[in-house]
C-alpha cells in the first residue's frame, strides 16, 4: 500500500473524529439552548459542516483510487470550516473570555503557555465553544491537507499516464 493511501486514511480518521467531536458539542449546546433557530443560525451552519464531514470522511476513509480525486471537495470542506471556526471565534469574541487565546499564546515569543490553557469539557458553556473553536480550526488543516494530498496524487499519477500514453503511440505508430 503506498504511503498516500495510508496518510489519507490517517486524515480521513482524523477528520471523521473531529467532526464527530464538534457535532456533538454543537448539537448539544442547540439542544439545550432555548433560542430561536435564527439566534442559533451558526451554530445550525456548524453543525451541518459537521454532518457533511462526519459523511465524507467516513465515505472516503477506504482507500480507493478514487478517493484522490475528490481533492476539490476537500478543498470546499476545508473552506467550509473556515467559515465555522470565523464563526466560533466571533461568538467566543463577544460572548466569553475575549483573549482565550492571546492569554495562552505569545505570539511576539513564539511561545505556548499550555499549563494555563485549560479546556473543561464538563464546564461552563464557553469551555466547550473553546474545544469547538479548536477542533474546527484544526479540521481545517486536516481537510486541507487531504485537498493537498489527492491534488498531488491526481496530478503525480496524471502525468505518469500521459508519458505512458506517449509511448504507447510511438510503438504503434512504429509497428
Amino acid at each position: 500500500m503506498a504511503i498516500s493511501k495510508i496518510v489519507s486514511m490517517a486524515f480521513r480518521g482524523v477528520e471523521l473524529v473531529i467532526a464527530l467531536g464538534v457535532a456533538a458539542l454543537t448539537a448539544d449546546y442547540i439542544r439545550n439552548s432555548h433560542l430561536s433557530p435564527w439566534k442559533l443560525r451558526q451554530f445550525i451552519y456548524i453543525a451541518t459542516v459537521a454532518g457533511l464531514s462526519v459523511f465524507f470522511a467516513f465515505i472516503w476513509l477506504l482507500p480507493f483510487k478514487g478517493t484522490f480525486m475528490n481533492w476539490p471537495f476537500d478543498a470546499g470542506i476545508s473552506l467550509l470550516w473556515g467559515v465555522a471556526t470565523g464563526l466560533l471565534y466571533v461568538y467566543l469574541d463577544k460572548n466569553c473570555d475575549k483573549d482565550f487565546l492571546e492569554s495562552s499564546i505569545d505570539l511576539k515569543n513564539s511561545t505556548a503557555d499550555l499549563k494555563n490553557f485549560k479546556i473543561d469539557l464538563k464546564g461552563s458553556q464557553c469551555d466547550k465553544f473553546k474545544a469547538d473553536f479548536i477542533f474546527a480550526a484544526i479540521s481545517v488543516a486536516f481537510w486541507l491537507g487531504s485537498a493537498l494530498i489527492g491534488y498531488f496524487w491526481v496530478r503525480r499519477n496524471f502525468i505518469s499516464a500521459k508519458k505512458a500514453a506517449k509511448k504507447g503511440n510511438k510503438r504503434r505508430n512504429h509497428v
